[in-house]
């Protein structure tokens, strides 16, 4: 067990350890890239602030504040000047976390669009602002900045550790929360093969390679048709490595007057470039985490499916089980026989449900199916064999997921009856037709026998019809009872939205 004094040691350690990367990233930003002569830049010191403190809490601002005072101290600026900018970048980070984390509903592994653009507009753009302006106003107060400089000073500050928390944030945020599987060597020799390729667009493009053979073709909307691919193929860690690559080589070219950013300093302090990286990286990200949620859904829905199917499975199983108590039930009290047998018959009406549903999709019962299926079930209790006509012309219908398990009573209790009043006489079947609409569906049974002269089913107080009744969908379905000479044709017509049309699976 860790005592009080390693556990305080290794706080510290890791404080310093965040302190000293942090200060190092600032030193090598400031050191390469700042320039009076530019504006456009990006500090990737500020997205690895922003995302310390995401990650691990606000206690590490100390941190960052450390590895502030320490970089700017080396880089010999005065101790006052030194403790102002330390505490804005400080601030700006905390300020960061505070907007990002004030409704609980920021994703740190950056998965969804909605947490991206939160990511940049709450923590980069809004945050850096904060700390920005408070910096700015402290040196202009303390006299450090002169009111001519302050516009110059604030602008460049911002932009350029807007940029720096655009590219780095997010990928430390989804490297560092999300999980590799190293064993998917196809996808790693994939991601390898397409970052050679943007790298070596990127060297052509952004620093002049093969500038002899190329001429001036190589343009900037090339990373374009690279981004998306990206986006498709290695998601959302992917998209943030090669966007960090691209923004390195495209600012190494700038600096070093080569490839499509050579004349940019000059003309516009390095705008042009902010703002094509900027655009670049809302483009990838936001291509990468839309990707990944349509991917996500499609699973949700599969792993949904899955556990209803196996949901349905272990009911149909029980309801299996108890239908064979029942029958035991029935073989030791054969005076109570058809009764029992007419529970049987609703339960693996129930059970028929379950096992149609066990192998399709929700809301994808069919009509065709169910009724096969309750006339096998039905026929099998009974030892009466039930025939199933369907048209050849048969438009495949799906019967909606709510109105399923009553439907299926409605017809075991329907072809019961047919076959307990007159289906043993002679030959009882199941006519599936069209109805009088164009989306209509009718389902017929037909048994031998004779309806009473003064059959009404509203009126009727039997047990099987008065059951049939109270199950009926109040909309988008109706029963009706003909004598055919010697049969009696039972018909229910069966619309939307009851059923609908549809591909059969």
């Amino acid at each position: 067990m860790p005592t009080f004094k390693s556990a305080f040691s290794n706080t510290w350690i890791k404080h310093f350890a965040i302190a000293a990367l942090y200060a190092s990233l600032l030193y090598l930003g400031d050191s390469l890239f700042a320039s009076n002569a530019i504006v456009g830049h990006f500090e990737p010191a500020s997205g690895l602030a922003l995302a310390v403190l995401l990650i691990g809490g606000k206690q590490y601002g100390l941190s960052i504040f450390l590895g502030a005072v320490l970089a700017h101290t080396i880089q010999g600026n005065s101790l006052l000047e030194t403790v102002i900018v330390a505490s804005g970048d400080t601030l700006q980070a905390l300020c960061g976390v505070w907007l990002l984390s004030r409704e609980s509903r920021f994703d740190l592994r950056i998965q969804l669009l909605h947490d991206y653009f939160r990511l940049v507009l709450l923590g980069g753009f809004a945050s850096v602002l904060i700390g920005s302006l408070a910096v700015h106003l402290a040196l202009l107060v303390s006299g450090l900045l002169s009111p001519a400089g302050y516009f110059d000073s604030l602008l460049h500050w911002w932009m350029t550790d807007t940029l720096g928390i655009i590219l780095v944030a997010p990928m430390v945020l989804v490297w560092w929360q999300t999980k590799i599987n190293w064993r998917e060597t196809k996808k790693i020799a994939e991601a390898c093969w397409l970052l050679g390729l943007v790298i070596l667009v990127g060297q052509i493009t952004f620093l002049g390679w093969q500038q002899d053979i190329i001429g001036s073709a190589a343009k900037g909307y090339w990373m374009f048709l690279f981004i998306p691919w990206v986006a498709m193929l290695l998601g959302v860690r992917g998209t943030t490595i090669i966007l960090l690559v691209v923004a390195i080589q495209a600012l190494f070219g700038a600096m070093n007057g080569t490839g499509y950013f050579a004349n940019d300093i000059a003309a516009s302090n390095l705008v042009n470039f902010w703002f094509y990286i900027l655009i670049l990286s809302m483009i990838g990200m936001s291509l990468a985490t839309y990707i990944h949620e349509i991917k996500q859904a499609k699973f949700d829905v599969a792993h949904r499916d899955t556990l209803i199917r196996e949901i349905h499975h272990r009911i149909k199983n029980n309801l299996q089980g108890i239908s064979g108590l029942l029958r035991q039930l029935a073989d030791n009290h054969p005076e109570i026989v058809e009764p029992i047998n007419q529970t049987i018959s609703q339960v693996q009406s129930i059970a028929i449900i379950h096992g149609l549903q066990e192998g399709f999709s929700a809301g994808d019962m069919q009509l065709r199916k169910l009724a096969e299926a309750v006339a096998a079930g039905v026929g099998s209790l009974w030892q009466m064999p039930v025939a199933v006509e369907i048209p050849p012309d048969w438009v495949p219908c799906t019967i909606d997921e709510a109105e399923a398990v009553p439907l299926a009573l409605i017809f075991n209790e329907l072809l019961s009856n047919a076959i307990k009043h007159g289906g043993r006489l002679g030959q009882i079947k199941i006519v599936l037709g069209y109805g009088q609409r164009p989306d209509s569906f009718q389902l017929a049974i037909h048994n031998t026998g004779q309806l009473p002269p003064d059959f009404n089913f509203e009126s009727n107080t039997g047990t099987g019809l008065q059951l049939v009744k109270s199950l009926m969908p109040r909309a988008g379905a109706s029963l009706s009872w003909q004598q055919r000479d010697n049969t009696v044709i039972t018909q229910m017509e069966i619309k939307p939205p009851v059923i609908t049309l549809g591909s059969e699976p």
